[in-house]
């Protein structure tokens, strides 16, 4: 048996060993596998990781690349395609695991954002925000395995366009597949449309 061997940091005291590429002494590919490590929490410890937060960090802890959609930009119009662009994004552990930071660009605009556990709401979010002074509100679920984001921009200008987006995870969760769907802006339907994003590898 033949394999290529890869470990991921998917959040504080926690890595994945994921085996690919598996090949058995007569040349046939097999199923890969992963095995899950976590450093068990002291008795005491003064926040426990909700477990919908730490299924999130596993899937986006680390650096990303795509060619995505700027659905906030001036030439997204009702009925028109957005415009695309390069964009880059990093999601990280911050506050002893109390939260997700992803900081990025999209084009020359740049993003911030905190994926977050809301303890009243019991929901996981996300609040973005971004250097046209727009801000963005997701609700982030997890339905019957597959993650689901209803999203709600709102420009500088006051533009309020909503839309709902799911990951297929490919690639040993090296490649994430958008489908952006159920989009309005100010209530004016839009077309749906695919965002692909990538895992940097350093």
């Amino acid at each position: 048996m033949t394999a290529k061997i890869r470990v991921d940091f998917t959040g504080p005291g926690e890595h994945v060993y994921r085996w690919l590429d598996r090949v058995d002494g007569s040349g046939n590919p097999q199923p890969g596998a992963e095995l899950h490590f976590r450093k068990v929490q002291p008795t005491g410890s003064k926040f426990a990781i909700p477990e919908l937060l730490r299924k999130q960090a596993e899937v986006l802890v680390g650096d990303w690349e795509s060619e995505s959609t700027v659905p906030f930009s001036a030439k997204s119009e009702p009925g028109k395609p957005a415009m695309r662009t390069a964009a880059r994004l990093s999601a990280r552990w911050i506050l002893d695991g109390a939260a997700l930071e992803q900081r990025g660009t999209i084009g020359e605009i740049q993003y911030y954002g905190l994926i977050y556990w809301d303890p009243a709401a019991k929901q996981l979010r996300r609040f973005g925000v971004d250097s046209t002074g727009g801000i963005n509100d997701t609700v982030i679920t997890n339905e019957l395995g597959k993650w689901v984001c209803r999203d709600t921009h709102v420009s500088a200008d006051g533009t309020r366009r909503q839309c709902t987006f799911s990951p297929d995870i490919q690639n040993g969760g090296d490649k994430h597949v958008y489908d952006v769907s159920d989009i309005t802006v100010n209530g004016a339907s839009q077309s749906d449309y695919q965002d692909v994003w990538t895992r940097v590898r350093k």
